[in-house]
């Protein structure tokens, strides 16, 4: 019997364990723009703002490289159960966070020039 794609392997998945291959740890090309993306603006708040939303509305992003790229972004890894939303708004905090911590810096003793 013929699969979906007439006896050829899946164009989308990759045996090698790199995009799209299915295997745990790797992102889509797609994702991991985004990825790239998300830690080139973390200081500029309107760029990350707008990569975000961006992010928000590529519905191509499913739950599980959603919760990749969060792990990636933050440094560790997130729960499985953890939703698309619940793992962009991960994102998000820790955005936050590094933005007051960076505004503070100079302030604090020890900080700044």
């Amino acid at each position: 019997m013929m699969g979906r794609w007439g006896g050829r392997d899946c164009p989308y998945k990759t045996m090698d364990g790199g995009p799209g291959s299915g295997i745990k740890g790797h992102t889509t090309a797609g994702s991991s723009q985004y990825g790239s993306q998300l830690k080139q603006h973390t200081l500029d708040n309107d760029t990350f703002d707008a990569v975000v939303n961006r992010l928000r509305a590529d519905r191509s992003i499913n739950s599980e490289e959603m919760r990749t790229l969060a792990s990636n972004y933050l440094g560790y890894s997130i729960s499985k159960g953890t939703s698309r939303e619940g793992a962009l708004q991960k994102i998000i905090d820790q955005q936050v966070r590094d933005a007051r911590y960076t505004a503070r810096a100079p302030y604090q003793v020890g900080g700044g020039t």
